[in-house]
């Protein structure tokens, strides 16, 4: 593999698998000898590394797991579009020098710190390592507690100076400011617009994304309400019981994490919410036994639906809701 760089990683400056780099190009459809095929930039890891590379046609994204192992091909940008700066600087965070402190650090005096002792020493411990938010437009307030975390003001300012050498607050900016941080799919990164209750504007591409942002969170509450007040019903007449989520990764653990901090606030008659991820058809069909079509809402969890677990339990449950449903006139 021939590296840009190339002052470490494998093989060394000028030494490398050329003749396998030239077949993978190949495999996309770059030109044996065409310059301009030889990788933007590289970055490494102890699994393997990954290449930007920009060909006559596309710009393509090489995941390399080993030397040994076939590439995974990603399309991620028009020609036109040069690499993201950040993406020209990634590094491992245990390589840059605020690491080494912090490992020092941690070396150094870890097994000496004792809990008991530090709150017996410092009684405004409390104060010092815990930060407390509130929205100034909806008055909610969040508490973020680290003062029962091994740390000591030393500590603290090391992980504060990790943070800005690896670049956290830039990543943050670019996000919050609507920059295609996800160089994989050259998307943005609009997870805060969805929590944007301020209604400051948030751009993607030039275009300001908070009214189409509010009319499906508008949407939503709507067809939410509907459903918990029994006016939205099953194919019967009878009002909805149960929710099953099917998903896997974030679309399981996000809406499971949610469901398990309300449940003080249900209600004794409210919705039962059941959860499909794994591809195991037990799963699913042991989450049959608890519910039934007519009363029954199945929500598929999916940024791109073509996940395959959760495509083929979306099925399974398509399949056994058809079988059992009756069409009612």
């Amino acid at each position: 593999m021939v590296w840009m760089d190339g002052e470490d990683g494998w093989g060394g400056r000028g030494k490398g698998r050329v003749s396998e780099r030239v077949e993978w190009r190949r495999e996309w459809g770059g030109g044996a000898n065409d310059g301009e095929n030889f990788p933007t930039l590289c970055v490494s890891d102890p699994h393997g590394f990954a290449c930007l590379y920009k060909g006559p046609r596309l710009a393509v994204l090489i995941r390399f797991h080993s030397l040994r192992s076939p590439p995974l091909l990603h399309p991620v940008s028009p020609l036109s579009l040069n690499p993201p700066s950040f993406l020209r600087s990634m590094v491992l965070a245990n390589t840059l020098s605020a690491w080494k402190a912090l490992q020092a650090h941690h070396d150094q005096e870890a097994d000496k710190i004792v809990m008991k002792d530090l709150f017996a020493q410092n009684p405004a411990r409390f104060e010092q390592f815990s930060r407390h938010f509130q929205g100034a437009t909806t008055g909610s307030s969040v508490l973020v507690d680290f003062s029962k975390n091994i740390i000591t003001d030393k500590t603290f300012k090391l992980l504060i100076d990790l943070a800005r050498e690896a670049g956290l607050e830039e990543m943050r900016s670019k996000m919050f400011s609507g920059e295609p941080i996800n160089f994989t799919e050259n998307r943005s990164v609009l997870h805060v617009a969805l929590r944007n209750v301020s209604n400051t504007p948030i751009y993607s591409d030039g275009k300001d994304v908070m009214p189409e942002v509010n009319a499906v969170l508008d949407h939503i509450r709507t067809f939410t309400e509907s459903v918990r007040s029994g006016e939205w019903k099953g194919y019967t007449g009878e009002r909805i019981k149960d929710v099953v989520n099917i998903g896997i990764g974030g679309s399981d653990l996000g809406p499971v994490m949610v469901t398990e901090a309300l449940k003080p606030y249900a209600t004794e008659d409210g919705l039962r919410v059941h959860f499909v991820s794994n591809i195991d058809g037990t799963h699913v069909a042991e989450v049959f036994k608890k519910v039934k079509p007519e009363t029954t809402l199945f929500i598929v969890a999916s940024k791109t639906f073509t996940t395959q677990e959760t495509i083929t339990n979306a099925t399974t449950a398509k399949n056994w809701f058809l079988q059992h449903a009756k069409e009612v006139r």
